[in-house]
């Protein structure tokens, strides 16, 4: 965004580089237009200046006061991911808690939690100089209008046309509320000035257009999805025009306004009753995948789509699996909680998008990829998400495999209760617990979180007489170390 030029008070108009813009409807001033500096501007003072941008300072606040309880609660750092479980504490969106617990509030809050240092800092330098810039612009009540309605929109439109992309980019909605921002640039302009011709002119429409097309065009690369980010976006720039004609005509501006607001506060509405939109009609995306889907009206119907053969069933995903395969196997059946780079996340990222299109797409597929879907969402910290895909497959293919998976899930989510019922269930098959003693590890630590160590002991020994001092993989290695370290306690 260029920032040479600033934006001129509640009421002004913005310039065209290089020239003044006439009035709509009238020549040109023949006095100094309203933006142009005075012979000798006056500095507003620190004071002014803040309490002209007071909403803008606040929410920064606001964000960077939550980035750093979660960082430090978590332990995440600044280069961590803050985990689910402690983002949603403090306010971040969660599918089930607004779905189930009524909690519509979070499609507002979660836009002051960031969820990594990096998230953090984009919000700190770009919208410490855009934010105060806008609500100087628009006044303070119009502002706050537009950063909340566009955020919280933008969120709820991908929840119902693309849920699994927000699943799996992971990214703070402090960076949607920041698109949110720059999308209503040029319907600001637009409706300060009333000349398309001037938008088109203006750096500041320009820069706008460019940075949220170019890091479009990043997002859709890296998941081949457009996220909460660029739907926010979006509705920022009619909310922005609307906002800003008000300042003119507040009888238009206030109609122009109002439609996307209500567009908003439908797909508030939608988002929080669990349904989404599939196939062109809305469905509740509540239900296990059992091959059907229920309608609007809540009776059960087949799917809509033409299920392919299956043979290309089974090759879509075996396709899937051996691309997951290769970041699963570098930790394990059951993945740890910590201790994954940027680069595991980003690359996790990237293969859940693919394994959703197939679970998504006209395959008929029931849960054969849910073990995959699980661990890469463990790795990305997403672990009510991995919890409740879990239990789901839990239901469609019981066995030791899926009871001491979801028995991991629940016991990161955490939920200690449900994941010693899980692994201990899973313990009582011989052969498995032969074929994956990591089972053997994670139910001692579940018991040790739980009742303490003298619980888990006898089972921290029996993990590590069962795999025994030869050579092993990184990662059972690492879960072996810490079994003996917890025993010397």
């Amino acid at each position: 965004m260029d920032h040479q030029s600033s934006l001129p008070p509640p009421g002004g108009s913005l310039p065209p580089p290089g020239g003044s813009l006439p009035p709509p409807g009238g020549p040109a001033p023949q006095q100094p237009a309203p933006w142009e500096p005075a012979a000798e501007p006056q500095s507003p003072g620190l004071l002014r200046s803040i309490l002209e941008a007071r909403a803008s300072y606040a929410f920064l606040a606001v964000a960077l006061v939550l980035f750093f309880v979660c960082s430090r609660e978590s332990g995440a750092g600044f280069l961590g991911v803050i985990p689910e479980g402690v983002a949603r504490k403090y306010g971040a969106y969660h599918y089930h808690d607004v779905r189930d617990g009524g909690e519509w509030w979070r499609f507002f809050s979660t836009l002051f939690v960031s969820r990594m240092g990096l998230d953090a800092l984009i919000y700190l330098v770009i919208f410490a100089q855009l934010g105060p810039q806008l609500e100087r612009v628009l006044g303070t009540a119009r502002f706050c209008a537009l950063y909340m309605a566009a955020g919280a929109g933008g969120v709820a439109m991908a929840e119902l046309l693309v849920p699994s992309a927000r699943m799996t980019i992971g990214a703070g909605d402090t960076i949607v509320a920041v698109y949110a921002a720059l999308g209503a640039i040029p319907g600001m302009i637009l409706g300060m000035t009333g000349s398309i011709l001037a938008t088109f002119r203006s750096g500041e429409a320009r820069s706008a257009v460019f940075w949220v097309g170019f890091w479009t065009v990043v997002r859709y690369y890296h998941t081949q999805q457009l996220d909460a980010a660029i739907m926010a976006a979006g509705l920022g720039l009619p909310l922005g025009f609307g906002l800003a004609l008000s300042l003119r005509n507040k009888a238009a501006g206030a109609v122009a306004a109002a439609v996307p607001m209500v567009v908003v506060a439908v797909l508030i509405g939608l988002a929080a009753k669990g349904l989404r939109l599939r196939d062109g009609e809305l469905v509740d995306r509540g239900r296990p995948a059992t091959g059907r889907v229920t309608g609007p009206r809540g009776e059960d119907a087949p799917r809509p789509s033409v299920l392919e053969a299956p043979a290309a069933s089974n090759k879509a995903v075996a396709a899937a699996r051996d691309k997951a395969r290769a970041l699963l196997d570098r930790f394990g059946p059951l993945p740890p909680q910590f201790g994954y780079t940027l680069d595991d996340q980003n690359k996790a990222a990237a293969l859940l998008a693919e394994v959703t299109k197939v679970v998504d797409g006209p395959n008929a597929v029931l849960g054969e990829l849910d073990p995959e879907r699980v661990r890469l969402h463990i790795i990305r910290a997403n672990f009510h998400e991995a919890a409740r895909i879990a239990e789901e497959h839990l239901t469609l293919q019981p066995g030791p495999p899926a009871r001491a998976l979801a028995g991991l899930a629940a016991y990161y989510k955490p939920d200690l209760s449900r994941a010693e019922d899980h692994l201990d269930r899973a313990m009582q098959d011989a052969a498995f617990v032969a074929e994956v003693p990591e089972t053997v590890y994670f139910y001692g630590r579940v018991l040790e979180d739980a009742h303490g160590l003298e619980a888990a002991a006898s089972h921290y020994q029996r993990y590590t007489r069962q795999v025994g001092d030869g050579r092993h993989p990184e990662w059972r290695q690492r879960l072996l170390e810490d079994a003996r370290k917890r025993l010397g306690r």
